[in-house]
């Protein structure tokens, strides 16, 4: 998270050092603290433009020293915390549509292997009767529930998101059809056996599916979201409660 970097060094000067260490991570990722004892007075600017956050001459005080680095980390911090409050939901934890739109493109965009892509939407059936008979508290209640069954089948390389209201969005690859087909079979299942005391009520609550698979090669994030949209209206339509899947290529 930290690192401090003399200018003068054995083999490489601290400028050129904090550059490469730069192109590698970005300051809102490590903080970089350039220092030295040269009275150079392009020395500092040069730190700056090389992506240094800071710099101190030397000599310099052991409380100056602790002061800038508590001043940096503490700016990570910050940092940190301000775009988890701009990618993830607030209500579940789970990333956003932002954050899930960003993420998958990126993942669409690394791959070029022959393997299956599927997006999933997933929708909370006759959502508004919970809101409405029950009150709000119960469908954030009913969403929450949601979004822990979706994060505990959620991989390392899949992707879940909020992505509106009662609506969630998932990527997941590596699957062939049959593999895909039990995957969001059992998030269906998951779901409708949730019983969750809310008052002097069980609340329960089953969710519709839809999901698109496609190779990886020539995954289409616009056309993927598209189509598993559709298919979610056909679950919707054939009676809810279900899971609706199409092929494309």
């Amino acid at each position: 998270r930290l690192v401090i970097v003399d200018e003068e060094m054995r083999g490489m000067q601290g400028v050129e050092l904090t550059r490469r260490r730069r192109a590698l991570r970005a300051r809102d990722k490590v903080a970089v603290i350039g220092i030295s004892g040269n009275s150079d007075p392009s020395l500092i600017p040069r730190f700056l433009k090389n992506g240094a956050n800071d710099f101190l001459r030397k000599p310099f005080s052991r409380e100056e020293f602790f002061c800038r680095v508590s001043q940096n980390v503490d700016q990570l911090e910050l940092i940190g915390t301000l775009q988890d409050l701009a990618t993830r939901d607030f209500l579940t934890g789970l990333p956003n549509r932002r954050s899930f739109l960003e993420q998958s493109q990126r993942q669409l965009s690394a791959v070029d292997n022959g393997g299956m892509v599927a997006v999933a939407m997933v929708d909370i059936d006759h959502f508004k009767h919970i809101n409405d008979s029950l009150g709000h508290e119960a469908g954030d209640q009913a969403i929450r529930a949601v979004a822990s069954v979706l994060q505990a089948n959620t991989r390392s390389q899949d992707i879940s998101s909020r992505f509106g209201g009662e609506e969630f969005c998932l990527m997941v690859s590596g699957l062939d059809a049959a593999a895909s087909a039990a995957h969001f079979e059992k998030v269906r299942q998951s779901v409708a056996a949730l019983r969750l005391p809310f008052g002097d009520s069980v609340l329960s609550m089953t969710v519709s599916i839809g999901v698109c698979r496609m190779p990886l090669r020539s995954g289409n994030l616009h056309s993927l979201i598209t189509e598993a949209d559709r298919q979610l209206y056909l679950a919707k339509a054939a009676g809810r409660n279900r899971v609706c899947s199409a092929d494309t290529h």
